[in-house]
């Protein structure tokens, strides 16, 4: 049992264990032989053990839970070929399609709660920026800044979508999706004034961008556009070029290592 300051409603509460990744998920990214592989710019392990610690009390807990992973989760594909969630987004006609892009309008389509989506997004960065999740010591995953405070406030129920940022969401389809996660980490942004962060679940990619000069991403967003556009496109190789770039410095485990070497032709 754990008592601490809860970060997102700020009391001093029992604390309760927090999934940095929903625990559904290495369900899904489990395969018959072998365990799921998580990956970070520190560490490479094969393993069922779940990234978890104390760090929200029980009603914050149920914020997010019910804010939106109750409802996204079980539409994620599965290693089994199943991907609910783009079953139902293309229930309707897109709003613009061409052969290595297609744009849909979240706005015609009943099936798809953008509010869900939305606080999903932005609750798994915000639970990044404010804990270490045992990787490195006093040292979070990645740092909002300023923004971490609007994001929590925004996810509290307290404060509306926070100005100077975009939220876009990418689904890649089959036969390119990809079976895994990788955790919210910062990239690199082309310009000086742009901060961009990614993660990636079962077929969904988040990206979140903060500015002072946005402009243009709004177009983008799945929130500040009117239509609430998804994009759904092959980005396969994007992420698979995430992982190989974290694995060249991450210290990878003995199992894996073995793993690896018994997968080699």
């Amino acid at each position: 049992m754990a008592f601490g300051k809860c970060p997102m409603c700020k009391l001093d509460k029992k604390l309760v264990k927090s999934h940095l990744i929903p625990r559904a998920l290495y369900n899904y990214c489990r395969a018959a032989d072998s365990e799921p592989v998580l990956i970070t710019t520190k560490v490479m392990v094969q393993s069922s053990k779940q990234t978890k610690d104390h760090l929200l009390c029980s009603d914050c807990e149920g914020v997010l839970n019910e804010g939106g992973e109750k409802w996204l989760l079980p539409k994620l594909a599965t290693i089994e070929g199943k991907f609910p969630f783009l079953d139902i987004l293309r229930l309707k006609p897109p709003k613009f399609a061409e052969p290595d892009l297609v744009v849909c309008a979240a706005a015609t389509n009943p099936g798809i709660r953008v509010d869900k989506l939305v606080h999903f997004g932005l609750g798994m960065f915000w639970k990044a920026s404010v804990h270490h999740w045992g990787f490195v010591s006093d040292e979070t995953l990645i740092d909002l800044g300023e923004y971490g405070e609007k994001v929590r406030a925004f996810l509290k129920g307290e404060a509306d979508f926070p100005d100077d940022i975009a939220l876009t969401l990418y689904v890649s389809p089959p036969p390119t999706t990809l079976i895994s996660f990788f955790q919210p980490f910062e990239g690199k942004a082309a310009a000086d004034d742009l901060r961009l962060f990614y993660f990636y679940v079962c077929g969904l990619r988040f990206t979140l961008s903060i500015s002072k000069n946005i402009g243009d991403l709004r177009s983008i967003c799945l929130h500040s556009n009117l239509e609430h556009l998804i994009l759904v496109e092959d980005i396969s190789q994007e992420i698979k070029a995430t992982f190989q770039e974290a694995a060249k410095t991450a210290k990878k485990s003995e199992k894996l290592l073995q793993y690896m070497n018994k997968r080699k032709p």
